[in-house]
């Protein structure tokens, strides 16, 4: 040991030795002038609020397979940047839902918020609160308001199925009547990050049949037409081509009845610019219904009060979901901001028309999970 710890104590002698000779160097030598140094103005760093959070959209989810399996589905507004969702309590007598929930108000004097809307999805189980039926109506106060929600067995973003015969979404009582899974799209058509053109879509009559056209939108994206029921019958432009996938050549000649069904009404703030959200984590849901129904819970980051949540797009290749989650970031690098770090929590809709047995990966910008289908 003491042959060990010699040359140590020779290491220590020597550092010392030359420490002490550069410090007399420096005490000897005559001062230098220095300039003042430049004092950064200190961002200030409020105590969050807690506040009520607007709510956008609630939905009741019954999966008909397994009793009780339900699930109330709440989308809340983060009204800028420097909102935050803080958490909720739900409560429940008879057929009576009592729900609250808020957010963290982090802005104050000096605080730099991007004013965009942004939006929080909540899946909350209701199992415990012992359940729902199936095309039932609920009554749900959602922060003081009393809404009227049916309990609706709607399948994944991807293929949807209303379960119910007279299952239908209606934005108001004067709005008409639209399908199940036209609800579904345009709920997600609004979630995805904001497009150039906006993203729409339109009802037609072609070929003696009542269709749905979403146009295309930047880049090789091309646009779709839907068929009464939800099913894609082609592509008619976009894509690297232009001409989309030729299955419906005529449909812009031939097409007549134009309807604007939904339109989105967002717009991207000036000065702010898409990137590539931080990822924190990916988990995959599996929920209890037949055939299984799949979700992505992805937990992104927003750096600071100037960031908020732009949106995601999935695009399906084979056993490969590709998405890809995005921020609104300042272009203007100066700009101060409040420098606390938020999380944000995203439910993405994977649908159920997977093979059983098959692994699939889910792949959101660069981060991945894997699963294998029931």
């Amino acid at each position: 040991m003491a042959k060990r710890l010699l040359p140590l104590l020779l290491v220590s002698v020597a550092v010392f030795v030359v420490v002490a000779c550069a410090e007399g160097d420096v005490a000897s030598a005559p001062p230098a002038t220095a300039s003042p140094a430049a004092t950064a103005t200190p961002i200030p760093t409020p105590t969050p609020a807690v506040v009520s959070a607007p709510i956008e959209d609630i939905t009741i989810q019954k999966w008909a397979a397994k009793a009780p399996n339900s699930t109330m589905i709440v989308t809340s507004g983060l009204p800028n940047g420097c909102a935050a969702f803080n958490d909720y309590t739900i409560s429940r007598d008879g057929d009576v839902f009592t729900l609250q929930v808020t957010n963290l108000d982090t802005g104050g004097p000096g605080i730099g918020c991007t004013e965009i809307y942004g939006y929080v999805t909540t899946n909350i189980a209701l199992d415990d609160l012992g359940g729902v039926v199936a095309c039932e109506d609920y009554t749900v106060i959602a922060n003081g308001d009393a809404l009227t929600v049916r309990a609706d067995p709607l399948g994944g973003l991807f293929d949807p199925d209303p379960g119910c015969e007279d299952s239908s979404v209606s934005t108001s009582p004067s709005d008409p009547v639209q399908p199940a899974w036209l609800g579904a799209l345009t709920h997600r058509l609004a979630h995805e990050p904001v497009t150039n053109p906006l993203s729409s879509v339109t009802q037609y009559q072609y070929a003696g049949e009542t269709v749905y056209f979403v146009p295309q939108v930047c880049c090789d994206i091309t646009s779709v037409v839907y068929d009464a029921d939800g099913v894609v019958i082609g592509r008619p432009d976009g894509g690297i081509t232009g001409q989309g996938d030729g299955r419906l050549p005529g449909f812009f000649q031939e097409r007549t009845d134009e309807k604007l069904i939904w339109e989105d009404d967002r717009t991207n703030e000036p000065g702010l610019a898409q990137a590539p959200a931080p990822i924190e984590s990916v988990q995959i849901l599996v929920l209890e219904s037949f055939p299984p129904q799949y979700s992505a819970v992805v937990v992104s980051g927003l750096q600071n009060s100037c960031v908020s949540f732009g949106g995601y797009r999935v695009d399906r290749q084979g056993e490969t979901f590709q998405v890809e989650l995005l921020n609104l970031e300042p272009t203007d690098q100066n700009k101060a901001c409040n420098e606390l770090y938020r999380t944000v929590e995203t439910f993405i809709g994977l649908g159920g028309d997977l093979e059983s047995g098959v692994e699939y990966t889910v792949d959101v910008n660069g981060t991945t999970e894997t699963f294998t289908a029931q």
